[in-house]
């Protein structure tokens, strides 16, 4: 009578797995792990080690409780990896937990050639007007790049 409750507890482990991978395949596919070119990476054993290594987490291939938790971190949508080849670049987003405690952001506007100046001034003023609204972030603009916390062109 023990083995069909075994059996149950290990056909459910195993669909857990499979959901697992299957998220784990699609988040390395949207950072760019997995190659969306002929040219690129393929192998999802070498994508799962090529993110625990930027992500400074034990490089094994397996897709274990630390590689999934990290995946399930909220993050920026840049990929990690860059013309279809692993590239190590910069880490530009917190994801061990550490939290930016400035609320009041200044930011610098370039502006474009492609259209009116008051236009991409109020687009970008409305955008910062939204984030406002659902967050605890408040933007003012100022004329020096240097000093910006964010730099738009």
């Amino acid at each position: 009578m023990m083995y069909p409750t075994l059996l149950v507890l290990f056909v459910a482990f195993v669909a857990v797995s499979a959901r697992d991978e299957d998220e784990a395949y699609k988040y390395l596919q949207s950072y760019h792990y997995i190659s969306s070119t002929r040219s690129g990476n393929h192998d999802f054993t070498t994508a799962v080690r090529h993110f625990q290594q930027f992500m400074n987490l034990p490089v094994t291939g397996d897709v274990d409780r630390a590689t999934l938790n990290m995946m399930r971190k909220p993050r920026c949508g840049v990929p990690d990896v860059e013309d279809g080849t692993f590239k190590t670049r910069k880490r530009r987003f917190s994801v061990f937990g550490s939290k930016w405690s400035k609320t009041h952001l200044t930011y610098y506007l370039q502006h474009g050639q492609d259209l009116p100046r008051a236009t991409q001034e109020r687009v970008i003023e409305r955008a910062l007007q939204y984030w406002s609204e659902v967050s605890p972030l408040t933007f003012s603009r100022i004329g020096d790049p240097n000093q910006a916390d964010l730099k738009m062109r």
